[in-house]
């Protein structure tokens, strides 16, 4: 439940910075900065789930990879 809760909260605030950010900065600056963070994050945690000692992840509903 606590998994969910905080997903639904990440997602909810990355729409609202999207749309903060779209209508201040266009699409372009919008679109190279989260596509890129995206990106970045997404291969940086697939990274560090390879490495068994470093940290385990909890039981999260959403997956990229076997990044949360």
């Amino acid at each position: 439940m606590y998994a969910e809760v905080v997903t639904i909260t990440v997602m909810v605030g990355c729409i609202l910075c999207i749309i903060h950010s779209w209508l201040e900065r266009g699409p372009r600056e919008t679109a190279a900065f989260f596509v890129g963070g995206f990106v970045f994050g997404i291969v940086r945690e697939n990274i560090v789930s390879l490495m068994p000692t470093l940290y385990t992840y909890p039981n999260h509903p959403l997956y990229v990879g076997s990044a949360p």
